[in-house]
């Protein structure tokens, strides 16, 4: 930056500032998660919790339900999704301790002799491999029949787990890579509960729990936990259940839990709390392949593990260098909550070393006003709200940006420094931001028009079509790279179907565009020149780059899809084949009375 520029800025800072304040680190969060509620809507209520050797401090925004519902607080329960894993482990460890398993034993070893756990060339998969996702299963079973779609592993048993298991082929040696499965973690608590006979939740209660003092720590909820317990949400802000876990599966993701409880078990994962624990909870955030822990993931110094529901988003991670923890639960399904919680771990929480903030007038922020970019792929946008501005990246997370007297702007939570850089004139060409104490990132300034405010999710309406219309969409559908997947059509939607992945169920906006009532996925169907569906794409505001923007080629309708296109003539071969059958028939009787 030129002096005559910063010149130019400082002066323009200087005319308009208005208030002066030093930046009180809780409260800037409690702004990042109103703005996040109110501006972003992407969240129905957040809860935060820090720990760090001053102490714990919870902050707070929103309800726990859509109305007039309680607001969300340091005690509300949450479902944690897969940080249950970093239980399960710990517990692993736990066993282990007590010398009642090894991490080397093969899991055959604690599984019913009838139980044919795969191998591959003779190598066997090891408790060890379950804990770090190296085991080569997949992700979940293939024979899973849930009822809906936001509850997957509901009604699954141990019979079809080990029926599953019987007949799997691992694709490769376990141990080798790094692949997440909820099935592996799910099978790990099975043996550990085999093996100390009795259940997992018991054991996360009388062995985790009790000695932490985390009485909201529970997979079934009590009355009384049910009573202060958040309402999970759907990308669309609709109200969904808790998600089922049953026993094959409760160590992938049962665990529900409030910000108090989870900042005790940080404390003692960091060692701020004396434990007993300590040790053990020190040995599963040793890296074991990869950057994999037992469950947890590290990051350099930074030890962490994110859960998801179909209603609700966690995280937890600590700095071990630091000695500081976060947590950060949302009531609303893809809530950036690992966004938040790395964000809120390369914070700067001591208010004497935050810098002093000046306000803006609206003429001051619209010089800033503008889209910015990395490259054709990574775009970020700086817009203005009440004189306030806020730069929002490709995740669905504003982040206010606030200037100090002498020109310096960084980010409000983070107190990250971002340097706008500019021409001879003074205009704004570009910026340069230090993102988690990464490399300086600098991004050119390519409009200067504000991107558009963020639109609240709102479900289409659905379009009523006639049976044929859907028809025209079944089929099986493959991408270049071999990919398939299958569309049926039951009632008033179709259901697309792909193994290993989630089945998705779209409704109809019209003859070719159906949209997905609970996540941000659409379909858009392309006919020939002759009506009939040759292919379709997908539109989607997740990060999913096998399904989304490409073309899914029709290869071949099922044979349900052919009965239905020719009902007319599966009627007259069949009435045919009955009237041949039946003078077939006469002539038999006939033939039997003439004597012989």
């Amino acid at each position: 930056m030129s002096i005559a520029s910063r010149t130019i800025c400082f002066a323009v800072l200087l005319a308009v500032v208005t208030h002066v304040s030093a930046q009180d680190f809780t409260n800037a969060v409690r702004v990042l998660f109103r703005d996040h509620i109110e501006l972003d809507r992407r969240s129905i209520g957040m809860v935060v919790g820090i720990v760090d050797e001053a102490g714990q401090r919870v902050v707070s925004y929103g309800k726990a339900d859509n109305g007039a519902s309680p607001e969300v607080n340091g005690d509300t329960v949450f479902e944690i999704g897969s940080i249950t894993k970093t239980f399960t482990t710990l517990l692993l460890e736990d066993m282990i301790e007590r010398g009642e398993m090894k991490l080397d034993d093969p899991i055959r070893k604690y599984l019913p002799d009838f139980v044919k756990v795969p191998t591959y060339h003779g190598r066997e998969i090891t408790l060890l491999h379950l804990a770090t996702h190296t085991s080569a299963l997949p992700a979940d079973a293939d024979n899973l029949s849930p009822p809906h779609w936001n509850n997957p592993y509901a009604g699954y048993t141990r019979e079809r787990l080990y029926e599953f298991l019987s007949g799997y082929a691992l694709p490769r040696d376990p141990g080798v890579k790094v692949e997440y499965s909820n099935l592996g973690m799910g099978l790990a608590a099975q043996a550990i509960a085999l093996k100390a006979r009795t259940n997992f939740e018991s054991l996360v209660v009388d062995w985790i729990c009790n000695p932490l003092k985390m009485d909201s720590t529970r997979i079934h909820m009590t009355p009384e936990l049910k009573a202060r317990a958040a309402v999970g949400h759907d990308w669309f802000g609709k109200s969904v259940a808790d998600m089922d876990f049953p026993e094959p599966t409760v160590g992938a993701g049962s665990i529900h839990s409030s910000a108090n409880d989870l900042l005790q078990y940080l404390s003692a994962n960091i060692g701020l709390t004396p434990s007993r624990l300590s040790p053990l909870m020190a040995k599963t955030q040793v890296v074991r392949v990869e950057n994999q822990a037992l469950a947890w993931f590290c990051s350099g110094d930074i030890v962490w593990h994110a859960g998801g529901t179909f209603g609700c988003s966690a995280f937890v991670g600590f700095d071990k260098k630091r000695h500081r923890g976060v947590v950060v639960l949302s009531n609303s399904m893809f809530d950036p909550a690992t966004d938040l919680g790395f964000l809120l771990l390369n914070s700067q929480w001591q208010d004497d070393k935050r810098p002093k903030t000046v306000t803006l007038n609206r003429q001051a922020c619209d010089a800033f006003v503008g889209s910015y970019r990395i490259n054709r792929d990574n775009v970020i946008g700086i817009r203005c709200e009440a004189n306030r501005l806020f730069m929002r990246g490709p995740v669905h997370l504003s982040t206010e940006l606030v200037p100090d007297p002498e020109g310096n702007f960084f980010m409000r939570v983070s107190g990250t420094p971002v340097t706008f850089m500019r021409d001879a004139q003074g205009s704004v060409t570009g910026l340069i931001s230090h993102i988690y104490g990464t490399a300086p990132v600098t991004l050119t300034r390519f409009s200067g028009q504000s991107p558009e405010p963020a639109e609240i999710p709102r479900v289409p309406p659905i379009a009523n079509l006639k049976p044929k219309a859907f028809d025209d969409c079944v089929g099986q559908y493959q991408l270049a790279s071999g990919t398939t997947v299958t569309m049926s059509h039951d009632r008033d939607r179709l259901i697309m179907k792909s193994e290993g992945q989630m089945t998705l169920e779209f409704y109809p906006e019209s003859e070719t565009h159906f949209f997905c009532s609970y996540l941000p996925v659409r379909v858009s169907f392309i006919k020939n020149g002759k009506g009939d569906v040759t292919s379709f794409t997908v539109t989607t505001d997740l990060a999913d780059q096998e399904f989304a923007g490409k073309i899914w080629r029709k290869i071949h309708p099922p044979i349900r899809d052919s009965f239905v296109g020719n009902r007319n003539l599966m009627v007259a071969v069949l009435v045919g084949s009955v009237l041949i059958l039946l003078l077939a028939f006469i002539r038999s009787r006939k033939n039997r009375s003439v004597p012989g």
